[in-house]
């Protein structure tokens, strides 16, 4: 008799959220600080992306990481810091398409005139936690611009 693979997998239960393991200070309640810095990392977002940037380098989506946090924005690529600063730096941030095929991305412009576009296939949501941190949305209209070798 043959059975399919579906039939032998094991029940698939629904994934919960890992909670960070807490040292023996801190169970024993002797040492508060790892609890009080989990607490203050709650608002952290992160969003896996890719990243063109102005000089006309690509890295395709998931190679980049957009870290959103109380203190700043952080932009990885490849795990290596490729921007870093506080919402005071972050001048605005605009929806984008790229010129070929048209992905979906989010120009980010900084003080120092950087600017580069983070590859997302949910810009909105970039967008969102952006303008929730003080960000000023550039509104595209109907159609976002067109991103070519420069971002």
């Amino acid at each position: 008799m043959t059975t399919s693979c579906q039939e032998n997998d094991a029940p698939r239960w629904p994934r919960t959220p890992r909670t960070p393991a807490l040292s023996v200070m801190d169970r024993a309640g002797d040492d508060h600080s790892q609890i009080a810095r989990h607490t203050e990392r709650m608002d952290k977002q992160v969003f896996t992306g890719g990243l063109r940037t102005s000089s006309g380098f690509n890295a395709t989506i998931p190679f980049a990481r957009l870290i959103l946090a109380d203190e700043g924005m952080t932009l990885r690529l490849f795990g290596f810091v490729y921007a870093h600063g506080d919402w005071s730096t972050v001048r605005s941030a605009q929806r984008v398409v790229g010129g070929l095929l048209g992905s979906p991305g989010v120009r980010i412009v900084l003080g120092d005139a950087k600017q580069f576009v983070f590859w997302s296939y949910h810009p909105q949501r970039v967008l969102d936690a952006l303008s929730g941190r003080g960000v000023p949305i550039v509104d595209p209209g109907a159609k976002p611009p067109k991103v070519w070798l420069g971002s």
